[in-house]
């Protein structure tokens, strides 16, 4: 690979990570227990994991 090739796909995976190390700084420094968080993304990760078969169904037209 050339130079620019591998500079430009380095930085297409470093800006949605340091995204997402902000993002998560940002929420954790926000929120009084973060560990609450982690129970409400189990729940709604849940109503996800439900929601993609679903979504495919209808799509489908089943």
């Amino acid at each position: 690979m050339n130079r620019k090739k591998i500079q430009s796909t380095a930085l297409s995976l470093l800006v949605p990570l340091l995204l997402l190390i902000l993002a998560l700084l940002i929420v954790v420094t926000k929120v009084e227990r973060p560990s609450a968080l982690i129970q409400t993304g189990v729940e709604w990760m849940e109503v996800g994991t439900l929601a993609m078969p679903m979504t495919a169904i209808i799509i489908t037209g089943g």
